[in-house]
């Protein structure tokens, strides 16, 4: 009697994040995934919003000298000058 040996061979696909979520939403009813839309929309909406604002706060600062904007605007009060910022800020970057 001969003996048949079997091999059993097993691959691994990795599955995104993203594939493994949506096969979960794909799994639920239609309620589930309008909600699920719902909230998705909303959070797009308010991260477009937040972004919009700080891009605008961004194009009213006033540019500084190499590169920098200036600060004044931004920063809570301090008992450093923009100037002393600066110079840490260099310091701290470029050990000047």
């Amino acid at each position: 009697m001969e003996m048949i040996s079997s091999e059993t061979v097993t691959t691994t696909q990795t599955v995104s994040p993203v594939d493994a979520i949506w096969s979960i939403i794909q799994s639920q009813n239609k309620d589930v995934k309008e909600a699920i839309y719902l909230r998705i929309k909303e959070e797009y909406k308010k991260s477009a919003a937040e972004n919009e604002c700080i891009l605008q706060k961004l194009s009213e600062l006033e540019e500084g000298p190499v590169g920098f904007l200036k600060l004044d605007s931004i920063l809570p009060p301090s008992s450093l000058s923009v100037e002393e910022l600066y110079e840490d800020a260099y310091k701290e970057k470029y050990g000047i």
